[in-house]
């Protein structure tokens, strides 16, 4: 993890928030829903959160269901359509697609390259 995010992890107003999103990626994250579990607005949570993180609440939720995603890829043989519903999408397209956003290659070729390296 990187050690901006552990910063954020421990940060007094973002630190429920983002434990949340580490604990449960899963979960359909909104930015109001994670507002909630800091105690502030919509607006403001996602003001504060880019502050503090330089990224959007969506980027951040994205990039640690991959986080999550390339964990199961790499020590699991499940099926690709599995691994993204347990990180959050509710079909195989929509985490391919996620994926490449985030990765820059499909979670085939990622797992195929981690397999020969």
């Amino acid at each position: 993890m990187p050690s901006g995010w552990l910063a954020l992890a421990a940060d007094a107003r973002l630190g429920p928030s983002v434990q949340a999103v580490l604990q449960a990626p899963e979960k359909p994250w909104t930015v109001e829903s994670l507002g909630d579990t800091s105690a502030m607005s919509r607006a403001t949570y996602a003001r504060h959160f880019r502050e503090r993180a330089g990224m959007s609440v969506g980027a951040f939720v994205a990039q640690i269901r991959m986080m999550h995603a390339c964990a199961l890829l790499q020590d699991t043989q499940r099926g690709q359509a599995e691994i993204g519903q347990a990180v959050g999408y509710q079909s195989e397209a929509a985490f391919g697609k996620a994926f490449r956003a985030v990765l820059g290659t499909t979670p085939g070729r990622w797992r195929r390259a981690q397999r020969e390296s």
